[in-house]
């Protein structure tokens, strides 16, 4: 009889004993398990989405030059120059150019300004050589040419322009005005080479389109 006894006791004892430590076991697996999740949740950083938007090209459009009109004369050349440009190019040709054979030397020029009867201008000129020089054109009343006046080269150049034209012609003589002058003068001088008869560009500047 009391063996039985410490039998059933035992056994209620093993029994209490394997269902605390099942308990336990439990407990300790779902512990371990929400550490677990804790620690990825902490050590994992919280992204936040944005919402950055893309950048669009920008077009910018190709910048296209805009040619500009040169500046041919400061002055229109009145009726007789147009006229008579032929007797203007052998006069210059004379002044600009005065040991060239005058039939074959072409000349462009280009009015600075005008004075009375004096016309104040810009000359380039070619023909076995070339030259350019600012010219004094010096009229009879009738508007014909009495005389030209080519200031030459040399150590006289600025005493000639200082005695030969006034104030503000000599600022244009100075000015990036003659470059660009002298410039459409000698590109048009070039076209004309060969052909005595083409136009020089002051008579084609005032020439109406059709």
């Amino acid at each position: 009889m009391t063996t039985k006894i410490l039998i059933t006791l035992l056994a209620i004892t093993l029994a209490a004993c394997a269902q605390t430590s099942t308990t336990d076991i439990q407990n300790t697996a779902v512990a371990i398990v929400q550490t677990g999740v804790a620690l990825t949740q902490t050590a994992m950083p919280t992204v936040t989405p944005t919402n950055t938007p893309t950048a669009l090209p920008t077009s910018t459009p190709e910048a296209t030059a805009i040619p500009t009109q040169p500046i041919v004369s400061i002055i229109t050349p009145n009726a007789i120059q147009v006229e008579k440009w032929k007797e203007y190019q052998t006069e210059l040709a004379k002044s600009v150019l005065p040991y060239d054979p005058s039939p074959i030397v072409l000349c462009e020029w280009a009015i600075l300004g005008q004075s009375n009867q004096e016309v104040y201008i810009w000359a380039v000129c070619e023909g076995v050589t070339r030259g350019r020089a600012p010219v004094v054109v010096y009229l009879n009343t009738d508007g014909t040419i009495q005389n030209m006046k080519a200031v030459e080269y040399g150590s006289m150049r600025k005493t000639q322009i200082q005695q030969l034209f006034p104030p503000d012609i000599q600022e244009k003589i100075y000015s990036k005005l003659i470059s660009n002058l002298d410039e459409q003068l000698t590109r048009h001088l070039s076209q004309r080479s060969g052909y005595p008869e083409s136009l020089p560009i002051i008579v084609l500047s005032t020439t109406p389109m059709p």
